[in-house]
């Protein structure tokens, strides 16, 4: 029988209004992995005409898309069809561009549970910008009143309940902007909203959705002022009141600025507090800094508490001008709270010693140890977005199982299924490894090809069991009257399944194991809470698989621990004689059958036996030969009463099972596992960061020609946003994810996928980047004959100063290691790395390196700075400068007799040279010199000069076109690191426009090679200045002679 969903387990309706755009394929990807197993999906197509077809399914959930070849649908009425269609409990919306992440069904369905009175649940989204950098999180705690000021709600935050459509609450058709805050308001005349404080959704703002709010904001504006009116109208005399009080109160926000400066004050102060414990803790025996601490995070609490009612207000506001001041306030306050959360959390002999860098200045190791210890004590409390997934050790080959020390009995009832029947038993015959009986019985088959079939199979094996009923007597009844010859333990087995070789060694295996196993199922495609690689619904098999090809990647599978679960599922269920003996088999009770064997498996655990699931064992469910009737609904209605008589609080306990789903973590694994095997090719592994930059262009380019090569990837990510140690499969069938708990997790997947190749393409940002490289170095067990390459974006291995600035902001230049060790401690690092010193730092990676095959480096002078520090690893180093072809550049002509005009390209930063390009701005302004700047691109912080003309962000295919407007006739690259490679520079120089840098890193290298190059001499601004007018000069007066 399948496990029934309890009836309290709600079916949730996602609505998805669909303008047939290429982003709905990731929205729909996010609904797929849903964690919560009962949903529909519905499609609106909004845009009229033919939409793209979406197939019957979504994953493992089924989809319907409605008003496919319709007419156009305005927002409104797109919304209102979707919910005139939905059958769900619960309802819900996501836009055609934004995503649900995997636990935020599950989520919102447990907060609707826990608040039995609430009409909707909602949750923290996450907005961001195309790129997929965060913009800012949408996370107000309900309140009516500010509901009615601004929609804090974006429309797929919220699941509410579907009783609502009953009070006509719809979607008001004469809006096509803000219809969502309309129908929200609407929501809430009907009940409260619960608040899950978590991201589950993520809202992407200006990727140009046809359901995004915007465009015109005297449009928006108006839509606004519609919906203040409508429900102006509506509002009691005491609603409106309060709502005016709430709006009067705006302006007290401006007092939040002035109580900022006090709270970094405060905050500031803590260095001179801890000087005033330490010397108390000094001056007595006794251990008075513990006092001090709580003194401290007494009044740091205080300060806090008394901005309480300002920032409430500014929590509020949709602003993000407005929000800027708390954003500081709140990150100051934040990293004080962080800070003295991690102190408390030292031993005295630590404490001490932080307070002696604070006293000294050193705040870089005070601030890194401080951060190290609350971090520590937070990652077991950190609870991930996607669940963990067990990483169990793998056999290269399906190793030889021994037959089983006993006989086995396998009982098959047959009714019709003619087509099953030969593929059954051949598969049988093949995995003849272990003696068995078969004990077989006709259940009166109305396809009178089944029993003589059956004669003319069975009749020349030995001591099978061969009855035939006069009468169907269902399920039950054939079982039963098959017990009756049983001698051994036993499997009780469809005659739609097909078995794989050296299946009952696997499948008896925990019955022999332990005494107290009264049932044992396997893995299964189609078989309710074993199935594989979805839970609870009928899976396909993989592509290009076959059933014994799946099968074999489960018998690799080296640590078999058999996992307990609810009830066997009889499709294949090995059942223990003496279990049986003792409590009987299948009650007649139930009829022809639903719900039986869930009636057997309780009265045996009543008796202390368990059930269990074999994880090494996939047998394939065709879930077509079955018992079928017209009665099965009133059978499954009438056997779900006698369940719930007989066992009290079955359902509620296969209701709390189907929630915590404890299979998924070992399921997910081995789909991981089938996916490598279905694949043509062996996988490439990435290890990588999440952080958007050269390093992730890099990666992101190799993954997309790999894939086109139809070479799947699996990207290993360390994600210190969400906590996340993430595994990606890429392929051209599949997108999976998966979450791990640490990095020796990532060594077991590698070894049991058996990759073609690994490149470590970024560490910086890892959380724990020592733990990394001690894996590495020490466990590299995954890495037999598979070659690991490691690529050089930065100096990050060199140095956690990736760019190599030192403390006091200046190109390092390497020096000796006692110099780098007291520099190490000054640095400022925006992420923990766990060393205390850079000794430490470069031994670690020095181990690790020894493991390497390759190290990948974009140009000559990297490979120089590698090897001051690494020597003896050298050899391994491959030059490989970065592809150009997918900047299709074109030469552009400069006018070299006009006065100097600087072009800079880019984000620069300090690294990136933006002292320079301010002293520079400085010099021409203060001696009015004829010379312009012009940035293509932004200034990190901006600053403003008459000189100066700053364009702003740009799409990397124009920049040609902005050179050409810009007017610049010199191109300046003023970074004061060694970059390892540039891509502006290699941009600009297929331009074919004059270039001009410092003799640092790649850069140099390309410009001494380039015959429009010029390497600048380290100067004064005002030398700077007369180098490049001089090369102005000399080229102005080539090109003269050249066209002469």
């Amino acid at each position: 029988m399948n496990i029934p969903y309890p009836e309290s387990f709600p079916r949730v309706t996602i609505i998805i209004r669909s303008i047939d755009r290429p982003t709905l394929s990731a929205s729909l990807d996010s609904v797929a992995a849903q964690a919560y197993p009962h949903i529909e999906v519905i499609v609106v197509n909004a845009k009229g005409g033919n939409h793209t077809d979406l197939g019957l399914s979504c994953g493992r959930f089924p989809l319907r898309l409605i008003n496919q070849s319709g007419c156009l649908l305005g927002r409104s009425a797109a919304a209102n069809a979707g919910l005139d269609a939905a059958n769900g409990d619960l309802l819900g919306f996501l836009d055609d561009d934004d995503l649900l992440l995997p636990n935020h069904v599950a989520s919102l369905v447990k907060a609707l549970s826990s608040h039995p009175n609430a009409v909707a649940a909602y949750s923290r989204v996450r907005a961001e910008n195309p790129d997929g950098h965060l913009l800012h999180e949408f996370a107000t705690p309900f309140d009516t009143l500010s509901l009615y000021l601004n929609n804090f709600l974006p429309i797929h935050a919220v699941l509410f309940r579907s009783r609502v459509r009953a009070a006509e609450v719809r979607f008001d058709e004469t809006l096509d902007l803000c219809e969502d805050w309309d129908f929200w308001i609407q929501v809430a005349q009907y009940g409260e909203f619960t608040f899950v404080d978590q991201v589950t959704a993520i809202y992407r703002i200006g990727g140009g959705s046809g359901f995004a709010l915007t465009g015109d904001p005297e449009h928006a504006r108006a839509a606004e002022l519609s919906v203040c009116a409508k429900w102006q109208s509506r509002m009691d005399a005491t609603i409106f009141y309060n709502v005016v009080g709430r709006a009067r109160a705006w302006p007290k926000l401006q007092e939040l600025q002035a109580n900022n400066d006090h709270l970094e004050f405060q905050v500031k102060d803590l260095k001179r507090m801890l000087n005033e414990a330490q010397q108390v803790h000094a001056a007595s025996n006794n251990d008075p800094l513990e006092f001090q601490v709580k003194d401290l995070k007494r009044m740091l609490n205080e300060a806090q508490q008394a901005h309480a009612a300002s920032i409430e207000l500014y929590e509020n506001s949709s602003s993000w001008r407005l929000t800027s001041p708390l954003r500081r306030t709140a990150t100051v306050a934040r990293q004080a709270k962080r800070a003295l959360h991690g102190f408390c959390l030292l031993g005295w002999r630590w404490r001490l010693q932080v307070i002696g860098w604070l006293l000294t200045g050193q705040l870089a190791p005070a601030r890194r140890k401080l951060s190290l210890a609350a971090q520590s004590a937070e990652a077991s409390l950190k609870m991930p977005l996607l669940p963990i997934a067990a990483t169990p050790s793998m056999y290269n080959e399906p190793p030889k199982f021994s037959p089983l020390p006993m006989s086995v009995d396998i009982v098959i009832p047959i009714f019709n299924g003619f087509e099953f029947l030969e593929p059954l038993f051949d598969g049988l015959e093949r995995a003849a490894s272990t003696p068995f009986r078969l004990l077989i019985c006709d259940d009166a088959s109305t396809d009178e090809r089944v029993w003589p079939w059956l004669e003319q199979r069975l009749h020349d094996l030995p001591e099978t069991v061969l009855l035939r009923n006069t009468s169907n007597l269902g399920f039950v009844g054939t079982v039963n009257r098959l017990f009756e010859y049983v001698q051994h333990d036993f499997v009780l087995l469809n005659s739609d399944v097909q078995v794989p070789p050296f299946w009952l060694e696997r499948l008896f295996a925990p019955i022999l194991v332990n005494p107290q196993t009264a049932s044992v199922t396997p893995f299964t495609n189609a078989g309710t809470i074993c199935s594989f690689p979805h839970f609870f619904v009928d899976n396909p098999l993989p592509m290009r698989m076959t059933a014994v090809e799946v099968d074999k990647v489960f018998a690799r599978l080296k640590d078999v621990q058999a996992i307990e679960i609810s009830s066997g599922v009889g499709f294949c269920m090995a059942i223990r004689l003496e279990t049986a003996k003792r409590i009987g088999l299948f009650d007649p009770a139930f009829g022809k059958g639903y719900g039986e064997e869930n009636d057997w498996c309780q009265r045996a655990s009543e008796l202390g036996y368990h059930h269990v699931l074999v994880p090494n064992l996939f047998i394939h469910h065709k879930h077509g030969g079955s018992f079928s009737s017209q009665e099965r609904q009133s059978l499954a209605n009438r056997n779900k009463t006698i369940l719930r008589k007989r066992h009290p609080g079955l359902f509620e306990y296969y209701e709390d099972f189907i929630r915590r789903d404890p299979i998924r973590p070992l399921r997910d694994f081995m789909y991981l596992m089938v996916l490598a095997q279905q694949a043509d090719r062996c996988p490439l592994v990435v290890i990588d960061n999440v952080i958007e930059g050269g390093a992730y262009a890099y990666s992101h380019e190799l993954i997309d020609n790999t894939l086109t090569a139809g070479i799947p990837v699996l990207h290993l990510l360390d994600d210190f946003r969400t906590g996340e140690l993430r595994a990606e499969w890429l392929s051209h069938d599949e997108r999976f994810i998966l979450n791990f708990s640490d990095y020796s997790a990532w060594g077991r997947v590698l070894t049991g996928i058996q990759p073609e190749s690994v490149l470590i393409n970024n560490l910086y940002s890892f959380r724990r980047p020592m733990d990394f490289l001690h894996w590495l170095a020490n466990e590299p067990a995954f890495m037999n004959e598979v070659p690991l390459r490691i690529a050089l974006h930065d100096f990050f291995m060199l140095c956690p100063s990736l760019f190599l600035i030192d403390s006091e902001r200046n190109f390092c230049g390497l020096p000796d290691i006692a110099t780098c060790n007291r520099c190490f401690n000054q640095l400022h690092m925006d992420f923990p790395i766990g060393a205390q010193s850079i000794s430490e730092w470069r031994m670690a990676w020095a181990k690790a390196l020894a493991v390497v095959d390759d190290i990948i480096v974009f140009s000559n002078s990297t490979r120089d700075l590698f090897a001051r520090i690494y020597p003896e690893y050298v050899e391994k180093i491959i030059v490989q400068p970065h592809s150009m072809k997918q900047f299709h550049h074109h030469p552009i002509a400069v006018d070299l007799d006009k006065p100097l005009h600087i072009g800079i390209v880019g984000s620069i930063a300090w690294h990136k040279g933006w002292n320079i390009v301010k002293q520079l701005c400085e010099e021409i302004d203060s001696r009015l010199l004829p010379f312009r700047v012009t940035v293509i691109g932004t200034l990190i912080p901006n600053f403003s000069a008459a000189c100066l003309n700053v364009t702003g962000r740009y799409e990397r295919a124009m920049l040609p076109s902005l050179i050409e407007k810009s007017g610049a006739n010199i191109f300046l690259f003023p970074s004061i690191c060694p970059e390892t490679f540039s891509y502006v520079a290699h941009e600009l120089i297929a331009c074919e426009v004059p270039l001009c840098c410092f003799n640092l890193g790649a850069p140099a290298e390309a410009a001494a090679n380039y015959c429009y190059g010029l390497v600048l001499d380290q100067a004064p601004p005002a030398a700077l200045l007369a180098q490049m007018e001089s090369f102005r000069k000399q080229l102005s007066v080539q090109a003269k002679g050249k066209s002469a």
